[in-house]
């Protein structure tokens, strides 16, 4: 599932990485009103395309709760349209971990980010002070304390999903990854 709001220029990329990967995978993109040529840069390619109307939550959170509907598997996976696969195993590997797990819970997967653009650069930051406040290099906490998932992509289960409320958890939160956290800890 795949949130998308004006990414015409980013979507051919992570779709052409998903259709190189050993592991195949159902791909749905939630057009989040997109005012660019999103819907036609998707009728080239074999993927299901919802389109919202409005979006009452703001942000992604509705738009991938939304797509959950869509869905026909009940491995589900999120990814932002601005990443996209570079080795032909990583859903295979993804989904292996997630077996690890017992095929239970939230796999979440922060992935190495090319930025392009000064903002993206900017984003950085953000996301190392994400890293540092959920304990990955404290040497007093344990890793099974940390306190968020990360929100680029992130794998579950349609039972878990619908348990734990998902996305709806973070419908009023900044950081979609506490409310989804939260949700599941539960």
């Amino acid at each position: 599932i795949i949130p998308a709001k004006n990414e015409a220029r980013n979507l051919p990329h992570l779709i052409n990485s998903i259709f190189k990967q050993t592991a195949k995978a159902e791909i749905i993109v939630v057009n989040d009103g997109s005012d660019d040529n999103t819907s036609e840069v998707l009728k080239s390619f074999d993927v299901i395309e919802v389109k919202l109307d409005e979006n009452p939550w703001n942000g992604k959170s509705f738009v991938c709760y939304t797509g959950v509907d869509y869905a026909s598997h009940d491995l589900i996976m999120f990814m932002d349209a601005d990443i996209e696969f570079t080795d032909s195993h990583a859903l295979e590997q993804m989904i292996t971990l997630y077996a690890e797990q017992h095929n239970s819970g939230v796999l979440s997967v922060q992935p190495r980010h090319k930025t392009k653009k000064t903002y993206e650069k900017l984003s950085a930051v953000f996301n190392l002070i994400t890293v540092m406040g959920i304990n990955v290099f404290s040497a007093f906490k344990s890793l099974n304390t940390l306190s968020t998932v990360f929100g680029p992509v992130m794998m579950t289960n349609q039972l878990d999903y619908k348990k734990t409320g998902g996305h709806r958890a973070s419908k009023d939160k900044i950081i979609e990854g506490e409310g989804i956290f939260t949700a599941y800890q539960n």
